[in-house]
């Protein structure tokens, strides 16, 4: 059933027995799994259908500047308010219909605790989530549950045989966007016991007087009016930054915001920020038939890519933390030695060129190109703006390398990492010259790490996201120790030899954020230490859960979607066993 929250008279009451906040992956998948069911479910979107500027702008927030760089991208780009949520952001052309997404589980390791990494530990091993990984994996619209090299690999297509064991060869599969945007959204539309409220936002959770039962929502709409849904069972899967947001909002009866008694909530945010690693050049360019494997590619009809990574026993022995490369080849500019140089400059001088586009020279130079197609500039304005050009020229330089090298539809993302196929190629040996690495790594939880509330207000009078953001110097060494160790282990193959970037000794950041949000409401035993407990329940709050990456205490490499998934699923399963008699029948 779908309803606008636009069209609910202001004071209304909508009863129900279990209430889901967001219906983003974690939201549809949750919805889907109590499909049928004998209790009642809202499930309350604060977009629509189609996407809505004016709706998105609640997303805006404050980032605080970091002084040490690596300035992390604004709040507004990083979400969607829309039924399906980020899923309608997806970009990896899976086919001429479909998009979709890279899945991959979390290691073992990532579930461990690490005495070299404070704050890690899940509420329990990877072997918990096995059952609801292979679920995910149909409600995600992936292949066969196996990530194994050696269940995608062939002769044509095998792994790149490094020595040791060191470092490894697994898989990415790619899930379907249109299982969410479509699917899902349809089958919750056409049910009769799940209400899809759409144009709603959650503004508090309000509880009893101690604040240990949430007793209602309140939800307010653009449009002006409020109203309240009432359920047996709240289930926040807003994503990290609104789920923590909302907890901080919900203060009538705990000042410090509801399950922040000891000061977690909004903590340990992280995300998977992105390195280029460097080249890898081959001591024989035959080497571009054999990898195969390594690009975007249908197996069986599952599209899978292979990705490099270090094992549990090497990030045990070193202390490391996740971090896993991609390969792409590239043109053999890197023996134009000219051309070799520039990029070198251009690389050693990046993390200057996102202002690069609001230079003097680049802004010339499109109000250049408006004057001789729109006509309205005076010849004395041509000459200044010519002149303005010349002075600028190495921010342009500057600025169409970005443009080369960037995704102009998801800002700071390599345009690479959704642009495959290469391996179709005929004579790659010959248009080929080097692989361009590019690495996605694991962010260790840091308390400083935070959303907070800031001091602006949103169009409904609510405080605004605010983000603390900064990417630890532990973090940034543990990560060139592990490059250096595939640098190693590569040269040592007779494969090639990886170059590596660096940045001041440091490893290349390209990128503070995949888009990624995780922590914020994090998973632990001890209420001292997080704010969930291993079932996702709000620790102190009898019917509140909160399903999404918000909930991760540690994020390992992996896109987090399989994983967010999976606990949605598993937190289903105890949304069903657990309603039972309370639920309010279908009949009454």
């Amino acid at each position: 059933m779908l309803r606008d929250a636009q069209t609910v008279p202001s004071g209304d009451i909508l009863e129900t027995d279990v209430c889901i906040i967001g219906s983003g992956p974690a939201g549809l998948a949750l919805a889907q799994e109590l499909l049928g069911q004998h209790f009642r479910v809202c499930l309350l979107e604060t977009g629509g259908l189609q996407p809505d500027d004016e709706v998105q702008s609640l997303s805006s927030g404050e980032t605080v500047p970091n002084p040490q760089g690596a300035t992390y991208t604004g709040l507004e780009v990083n979400r969607r308010r829309q039924v399906a949520g980020m899923s309608n952001e997806w970009t990896i052309e899976l086919n001429e219909v479909d998009r979709g997404v890279r899945y991959a589980t979390l290691e073992k390791i990532d579930f461990e605790k690490r005495d070299w990494m404070p704050y890690s530990g899940w509420c329990f091993d990877r072997a918990e989530l096995e059952p609801y990984y292979r679920r995910a994996q149909q409600v995600g619209g992936a292949g066969p549950y196996t990530y194994a090299v050696e269940d995608w690999e062939d002769a044509a297509a095998p792994h790149l045989p490094i020595p040791g064991d060191r470092v490894q060869t697994s898989m990415f599969q790619f899930g379907i966007q249109s299982m969410f945007t479509q699917k899902y959204r349809q089958q919750i539309i056409e049910s009769e016991n799940i209400t899809l409220v759409t144009h709603g936002t959650a503004v508090e959770l309000e509880t009893d007087a101690a604040g240990q039962t949430v007793e209602r929502v309140r939800v307010a709409c653009l449009s002006g009016n409020q109203f309240w849904i009432a359920a047996r069972t709240v289930i926040v899967s807003s994503g990290a930054v609104e789920s923590a947001r909302l907890l901080l909002l919900s203060n009538q009866a705990q000042p410090q915001g509801l399950g922040n008694q000891y000061d977690w909530v909004g903590r340990c945010f992280m995300d998977h920020p992105f390195i280029c690693t460097g080249e890898f050049v081959p001591s024989d360019r035959q080497l571009f038939n054999q990898t195969s494997l390594y690009d975007r590619r249908t197996v069986n009809g599952t599209q899978v890519m292979g990705k490099l990574s270090l094992t549990d026993e090497v990030m045990r022995v070193e202390q490391l933390i996740g971090m896993c490369i991609m390969l792409f080849p590239r043109y053999p500019v890197y023996k134009n030695k000219v051309a070799r140089a520039l990029k070198k400059v251009f690389m050693s001088q990046y993390m200057d060129l996102k202002q690069s586009s609001q230079s003097e020279g680049v802004r010339s130079l499109r109000l250049l190109f408006k004057a001789f197609t729109q006509g309205g500039k005076s010849p004395k304005e041509i000459r200044q703006l010519l002149a303005g050009v010349g002075s600028g020229l190495g921010d342009i330089f500057k600025a169409t390398y970005r443009a080369a090298i960037i995704d102009p539809l998801q800002p700071n993302i390599p345009a690479d990492m959704g642009r495959c196929g290469w391996s179709e190629w005929k004579k790659k040996e010959r248009k080929f010259g080097y692989y361009e690495v590019w690495s996605l790594i694991e962010q260790s939880p840091d308390p400083e790490n935070r959303i907070t509330l800031s001091d602006q207000v949103d169009r409904l009078g609510c405080r605004k996201a605010k983000l603390h953001w900064h990417l630890s110097q532990s973090d940034l060494e543990r990560i060139a120790r592990s490059q250096d160790i595939m640098a190693e282990d590569i040269n040592r193959s007779g494969l090639g030899k990886l170059n590596l970037y660096r940045d001041n000794g440091k490893p290349f950041l390209m990128s503070s954020t995949a888009h990624h949000h995780m922590g914020t409401t994090r998973m632990s035993d001890d209420p001292k230490q997080g704010v969930v407990d291993g079932n996702c329940k709000v620790h102190g709050v009898s019917n509140l859960y909160i399903a999404s990456s918000a909930v991760f205490p540690t994020g390992g490499y992996a896109n987090p979607t399989l994983t967010i998934l999976a606990l949605a699923i598993r937190l289903a399963d105890r949304v069903k066993q657990t309603m039972g008699d309370r639920a309010v029948s279908l009949s009454n």
